[in-house]
């Protein structure tokens, strides 16, 4: 994992992970719920 001394790139990346995370845990439940 790279320490990303810019807070703008560092909130940007854990958004960015944030919702790849949501997308999967959505996609997840779409899929059980088919």
């Amino acid at each position: 994992m790279f320490l990303l001394p810019n807070t703008l790139e560092h909130h940007t990346y854990t958004t960015h992970v944030a919702i790849m995370r949501n997308s999967k845990r959505t996609l997840s439940s779409m899929l059980n719920r088919s």
